[in-house]
């Protein structure tokens, strides 16, 4: 129903045909829209045709970005165990000089 006065038209023949009640309930079952703005298959069809497009390049991009964060993550997990690797070689380092340092303070002063 494209205007105020069709609306009222139609509801004043659907009352005049099966009555107040259901007159009104129809009119209520009824959007008070023009028919251009209804929704046709073809619409609904056209916008999930954009939909399909837009989820698809969303999901290219989502693809490229995860790859770069998985290149850059492996960077920094192969600069952390490089890292660990000199710091682990300090640590044993100085472990075994304090090793020899207590076994010679031990067996040096029994020596001489």
């Amino acid at each position: 129903m494209s205007t105020r006065s069709d609306r009222f038209a139609l509801y004043e023949m659907m009352r005049a045909a099966w009555g107040e009640p259901l007159a009104s309930a129809m009119m209520q079952a009824i959007p008070p829209m023009a028919p251009d703005d209804y929704a046709t298959k073809q619409d609904i069809e056209h916008l999930a045709v954009q939909l399909r497009g837009e989820m698809s390049e969303l999901r290219g991009e989502l693809k490229g970005e995860m790859s770069e964060l998985r290149g850059e993550l492996k960077g920094e997990m192969a600069a952390l165990r490089g890292e660990f690797r000199a710091s682990s070689r300090h640590t044993l380092v100085t472990i075994i000089a304090a090793a020899a340092s207590i076994w010679l303070s031990f067996y040096l002063p029994a020596v001489l």
